[in-house]
């Protein structure tokens, strides 16, 4: 897939079509790059467009989806006393291989070691292939100081699987995602690895007003689902909250028909 096809998709508007049954990992070896927020919106994506999912936050350095009744995130602890409990990961596959539901999972820079190392230790992406199911990675990149870190995340993540079935999520909001003059998708470390790519969602930046408000609903424990008639909010901050929820969705569903069509 080149990066001409990406973006033709986004000019073509690709419509939504959500495929069950997939199991998505939000990850990063890297903390604080945006990656729960990335999984909270593919949460509430698929709950927007009503659409089952169920959603396990293995995040515990913070565990904020779990916090948001919208979501109706599990909490999984994978640590015990700082020991990875592999058992519990195991009652995890068995739930999801058992299952035709959709799974969406959001790993901690904590565990993410451990269980990337699960994965290809019991061989796991073969065993849910045999099922007739797929794991879909999320991997964000993220502009600023944090690009060399996420971008060698990615590069990491790539080299480790064989299939299609990567997303990347362009996050600009520590800066832009670039590097020397060139974009992240013009960069060696992308077009070695556009074999892996499933698709590219660029995220729009908020302005600083948007920024704060997002920041102000996370610590409310609240998603973007409600804000039309979220009283704690004026109409002003309404308005710019909805506006940033449309452009960040649009960007999903102009892609996401890429996910679907590399079965």
């Amino acid at each position: 897939m080149s990066k001409q096809s990406v973006e033709s998709k986004v000019e073509d508007g690709a419509v939504l079509q959500v495929r069950s049954g997939d199991i998505h990992c939000v990850l990063s070896s890297k903390g604080g790059v945006g990656k729960t927020f990335v999984a909270s919106l593919i949460a509430q994506y698929w709950i927007w467009n009503k659409r089952p999912i169920h959603v396990l936050d293995m995040d515990q350095s913070n565990m904020m989806l779990a916090r948001v009744p919208d979501l109706k995130a599990e909490q999984i602890r994978l640590l015990t006393d700082g020991k990875f409990d592999s058992t519990k990961l195991d009652a995890i596959i068995r739930r999801m291989v058992a299952t035709p539901d959709t799974y969406l999972i959001d790993v901690g820079a904590s565990t993410f070691q451990n269980l990337w190392h699960y994965f290809f230790d019991h061989d796991i992406f073969s065993l849910i292939r045999s099922e007739g199911r797929r794991i879909v990675i999320h991997s964000v990149v993220c502009g600023g100081q944090e690009l060399v870190d996420t971008v060698s995340s990615f590069v990491d993540v790539c080299k480790q699987i064989t299939g299609r079935q990567v997303v990347v999520w362009v996050n600009p909001i520590r800066g832009a995602v670039e590097a020397n003059g060139k974009e992240f998708l013009e960069s060696k470390a992308f077009t070695e690895n556009e074999g892996k790519v499933l698709a590219v969602v660029r995220m729009p930046k908020p302005d600083e007003s948007v920024e704060v408000e997002l920041r102000r609903l996370g610590q409310a424990n609240k998603s973007l689902l409600h804000i039309e008639t979220d009283n704690d909010l004026d109409f002003l901050t309404k308005h710019r909250l909805k506006r940033h929820r449309d452009s960040l969705f649009e960007a999903m569903a102009q892609v996401w028909e890429a996910v679907d069509a590399q079965s």
